[in-house]
């Protein structure tokens, strides 16, 4: 009904006119409200597009039967080959992307060939909704590849220079004690000579073993290892006394060869300070 027919008919009177006055006015007023709600409702829509798209994850939302709902800027950055738009499937983009993982809620490292990029997948899924979280981790696994190279060459190093360090002080001695053999042709010098040479052996293989071993931590005897490393050290220097107090049974935990290195470093030191002493005596 027309407002306007309440004025020029006659079987209208007054009351039906206010009556249409006071719904115009209510429409009027509602019109306004949704109008306020609407533009509420893009304002926050606005915000909500704009701090979507500023995660530094990609997000991919999907309905429960695997269709494209929403994807922000970091998404649309990682899946470069792909235009990804409302509607697609995920076995789609998953298939173009050359990603293959089981759709089960949970994290997973995958390495795309046609992205050539490694991904860590973050699979949220409900019983209305799957969210996919996709990180591109390239950088941080050729920062970790890096790194380990870096720590393998740092521990060759600490081998190379202990091996320096374990050969110096055996060969001069060598030399000394071949000198005092030419001067005094005492064929305890050549016994002596004879020790050295298997000292600077010993050295050797350990530094050998250090190369073929990778380091391998477990739990072992620290009496057995150094009653076998003074054992050594017995053999090649018989003329010192070495006493060794285990009475208490101690076990560690380390890379025994490492550990062994340390120790014949150690006891290789006291020796040769024994010697030196011993030498200035004479």
């Amino acid at each position: 009904m027309h407002k306007g027919n309440a004025y020029t008919t006659r079987h209208y009177n007054l009351e039906y006119s206010g009556l249409l006055r006071e719904l115009d006015e209510m429409i009027r007023t509602y019109s306004l409200l949704l109008l306020r709600e609407r533009e509420g409702l893009k304002e926050y829509y606005e915000k909500f597009n704009a701090i979507f798209d500023s995660i530094g994850s990609g997000l991919l939302v999907f309905n429960e039967n695997g269709i494209l709902q929403r994807s922000n800027r970091k998404a649309k950055e990682i899946f470069h080959n792909i235009t990804l738009k409302y509607g697609m499937q995920l076995s789609k983009i998953f298939i173009k992307s050359g990603i293959k993982i089981t759709l089960e809620s949970g994290i997973y490292e995958v390495y795309s060939k046609r992205l050539r990029k490694n991904l860590q997948l973050i699979i949220s899924k409900r019983s209305n909704f799957i969210i996919i979280a996709v990180n591109d981790i390239t950088t941080y696994k050729k920062l970790k590849k890096n790194l380990e190279n870096a720590r393998h060459f740092a521990r060759l190093g600490e081998i190379l220079a202990n091996a320096a360090h374990g050969l110096k002080t055996p060969i001069a001695r060598l030399k000394m004690t071949f000198q005092m053999y030419e001067l005094t042709n005492d064929k305890e010098y050549l016994n002596q000579v004879k020790n050295e040479i298997n000292n600077i052996q010993n050295v050797v293989q350990e530094t050998l073993e250090l190369f073929k071993i990778p380091e391998d931590i477990k739990l072992f005897s620290l009496n057995q290892v150094l009653n076998e490393v003074v054992n050594n050290f017995k053999r090649v220097y018989p003329q010192i006394k070495f006493i060794v107090q285990d009475k208490i049974n101690v076990e560690i935990k380390s890379d025994e060869w490492l550990f062994k290195s340390a120790m014949f470093n150690v006891i290789q030191n006291s020796i040769d300070a024994v010697l030196v002493k011993k030498a200035r005596v004479l």
